[in-house]
């Protein structure tokens, strides 16, 4: 039993370095594919045509964002886009998801690591919200009409790959099922 637990830890490992090679190689287009709209030490800042909302990584020791060039028609949800992908980098989420991403791996047939990734997904989220709104004066209901902007354009551009599922990317993320919540 410790031979094929052991053995199945390993191929979970595996497919984790499969997933983040995969991630990765699909940043690196995206990024070639994208125009790069601000460039501070570390961060860049990108707009694309070819993603479904916004989004945010840390990609070979940078912090990149992305954001879809459909939002730049309203000022006010690109900006509370851009913020909220900001506040991911600035609480480190972009780096604690690769982490939970390595257990998940790792112990893919633990379902409580599952739970566990999940709630931190959420938690992770519902800390932006509150750091945005509490610390950095961002008004609740013009945050609200963003994450429902968000969502709309996720639904509209439904055809578009959803770059915000891959590995070590955190997002404004505006599903169904955490929106409410929200």
């Amino acid at each position: 039993l410790d031979h094929l637990l052991f053995v199945a830890t390993g191929l979970g490992f595996l497919f984790f370095l499969f997933q983040l090679i995969r991630t990765h190689r699909k940043i690196f287009r995206l990024v070639e594919n994208s125009i790069q709209i601000k460039k501070y030490k570390s961060l860049r800042i990108y707009l694309s045509d070819k993603i479904s909302g916004p989004f945010s990584i840390l990609y070979k020791n940078q912090k990149l964002i992305f954001i879809p060039e459909g939002m730049l028609s309203d000022k006010k949800s690109y900006q509370m886009a851009l913020l909220h992908e900001l506040q991911h980098h600035r609480q480190w989420d972009t780096a604690m998801i690769y982490l939970v991403e390595l257990f998940k791996g790792l112990f893919f047939y633990n379902p409580a690591v599952w739970s566990i990734a999940n709630r931190l997904h959420l938690l992770s989220e519902l800390a932006v919200d509150e750091s945005l709104i509490h610390e950095r004066g961002v008004e609740a209901k013009t945050y609200g009409y963003c994450l429902l902007e968000v969502a709309a354009h996720q639904t509209k551009q439904g055809m578009l790959p959803r770059y915000d599922r891959l590995v070590g990317t955190a997002s404004l993320s505006a599903e169904a099922r955490t929106l409410k919540r929200r």
